[in-house]
């Protein structure tokens, strides 16, 4: 994954924005100019990761949901813990 996106960058000079690493550098650039130009939309963006991490808690403990469900529920909650921990790296910074 690493390589793909090595090549990519030097063959277009853009990366393919699909290494865990490269996504999350790129998101937490996008998040510190969005809390350097709109603090409050950058609040609210946190607040909204948060709450996603309740819900795919919440989905992962019901009885309802079948595997298939819960092991999308996994993804996204790690996608969203992973937002959240960005948000609190960024705010620790201050």
């Amino acid at each position: 994954m690493a390589f793909d996106e090595l090549k990519s960058f030097q063959e277009t000079g853009s990366f393919l924005y699909r290494h865990p690493l490269i996504v999350r550098f790129s998101l937490r650039a996008e998040l510190l100019d969005l809390k350097r130009r709109d603090p409050e939309s950058f609040l609210n963006k946190f607040a909204d990761a948060r709450d996603n991490v309740k819900r795919y808690k919440s989905f992962l403990n019901s009885k309802t949901r079948t595997d298939e469900q819960k092991a999308l529920d996994r993804e996204n909650l790690k996608k969203h813990e992973g937002r959240v921990d960005i948000f609190a790296d960024i705010l620790k910074e201050e």
